[in-house]
């Protein structure tokens, strides 16, 4: 295969100048001010990659990527409460345009300062827990997708990144408890 392909701006990376960039930082910034602690990040990149392989497929890509980071601190007495979120896409800045990142930054901050003043500690015994897609995401990721990666199951990632409970004479049987059912699916 012969081929290339782009993904197309309608802001290009390169047409804001490092001003135009800082001011995206400096009016999320102002708007946060007096609402929270903040921390703020503002990055993008213009990936360009060939790929060759020894069957002559010859692949030429660019691939402009921004993200928009920001990490909250919301205090009231003697409690606090944080967040960290990041708005990316592989677009030019008309990404940031479009997804009225300010307007949901400050919902957030609503939210988490209603959460902070109005939560109720959990009561100290078992529970049902309902969680949100991030927790639960990440405990699933965690703790089921890392040990079923075959560069784990195999041991060619041990030394950098940990080895799994799981062998290959597992393969293809039931791990775990039948109540359970975690499904793949992007």
């Amino acid at each position: 295969i012969v081929d290339s392909y782009e993904v197309k701006q309608k802001i290009a990376l390169q047409d804001l100048n490092p001003d135009e960039k800082l001011s995206i930082l400096i009016n999320l910034d102002k708007k946060l001010a007096d609402l929270a602690g903040r921390y703020l990040s503002l990055n993008d990149m213009l990936v360009i990659k060939y790929y060759i392989n020894s069957e002559g497929t010859k692949i030429n890509s660019i691939i402009p990527k921004v993200n928009l980071f920001y990490f909250l601190t919301i205090n009231n007495g003697d409690k606090s409460i944080q967040r960290y979120q990041d708005f990316a896409a592989s677009a030019g800045y008309e990404f940031l345009k479009n997804i009225d990142y300010e307007s949901k930054i400050l919902e957030e901050v609503k939210q988490l300062k209603n959460n902070l003043s109005r939560g109720v500690k959990a009561p100290n015994e078992k529970l049902d827990v309902v969680t949100s897609p991030e927790v639960t995401g990440i405990a699933v990721h965690e703790s089921v997708g890392h040990p079923y990666e075959a560069d784990r199951i195999f041991g060619r990632e041990a030394a950098q990144a940990g080895e799994s409970f799981i062998n290959p004479s597992m393969i293809n049987s039931r791990i775990g408890s039948e109540l359970v059912t975690v499904i793949d699916d992007p």
